[in-house]
């Protein structure tokens, strides 16, 4: 089956974040070649795609995937390209992909809050707050501009309490301005509960770390924000399930999930 080629691949360009650094993602180049390869893969618009008389729609940040295809393209091994379709998608949640007995389609996950015309990453770094104004003011009309921008409400005085409330939890205090914005774009119905399920990630981080075992790495805030990733399942060691019911739930395969659910 052949996947035909992306129309728009010879046209435009695509936005690519400093903030990628922190990831250390440079340091595999062949990693560093496949996720390049995907963001300039991806439709920028909505489009639709005809493969084996079949009808495709694919909407923005996606694209039609073959395994030896990608080998192909980037110099690759179909071994190495599995790694980082793994890689991507379960750790680091950066795409998901949809798999048919025919292709799979890969989306690239926010891709408009990345890549579209206006989202919530074009501001500049964050600036230091002067003396001349207070801080409260500094605040609303920083974040009023931001969202007046997108075309949205101005954030209220409370909003920015239970974001500086969230920021001050959160364990890695960088791109302040963008996780402002993703705070009030993903606009939660119970910020609080939102907070209290961030601190107990934080402590069953820590005892997995301490344990030995793996623990991902935080990211940025704006991405944690608009990722949902308060709805993340963290998996833990029966040395660390203390309640005897919660210990016979994990051996029967039942994950309790971090909100207190049943997943």
């Amino acid at each position: 089956m052949m996947i035909p080629e992306t129309p728009e691949k010879s046209k435009g360009w695509i936005r690519m974040y400093r903030r990628v650094l922190e990831k250390g993602w440079l340091a595999n180049p062949k990693l560093w070649a496949f996720w390049s390869w995907c963001l300039l893969k991806a439709s920028h618009r909505a489009r639709t795609v005809i493969v084996d008389h079949q009808t495709i729609n694919l909407q923005p940040g996606q694209f039609l995937f073959g395994r030896k295809r990608a080998a192909a393209e980037l110099c690759q091994s179909e071994q190495s390209i599995r790694t980082h379709l793994a890689f991507l998608k379960n750790i680091e949640r950066s795409i998901t992909i949809q798999a048919t007995n025919r292709f799979s389609i890969i989306t690239v996950v926010n891709w408009t809050c990345y890549q579209g015309e206006k989202h919530a990453y074009d501001h500049p770094q964050d600036q230091q707050l002067t003396n001349k104004s207070p801080t409260s003011h500094h605040k609303q009309e920083w974040s009023n501009n931001g969202k007046q921008e997108r075309g949205l409400s101005p954030a209220s005085n409370d909003q920015l309490a239970q974001f500086e409330k969230f920021y001050a939890a959160y364990p890695r205090h960088e791109g302040k301005r963008a996780a402002l914005e993703a705070f009030l774009e993903v606009n939660l119905s119970d910020p609080e509960r939102v907070t209290a399920i961030l601190e107990h990630q934080k402590v069953v981080k820590k005892q997995l770390k301490e344990n030995g075992q793996f623990a991902s790495e935080w990211p940025m805030p704006a991405r944690w924000l608009l990722e949902k990733r308060w709805e993340d399942e963290i998996q833990r060691s029966d040395s660390q399930i203390t309640d005897p019911i919660q210990r016979a739930m994990k051996k029967m395969g039942i994950v309790s999930r971090l909100d207190g659910g049943l997943a």
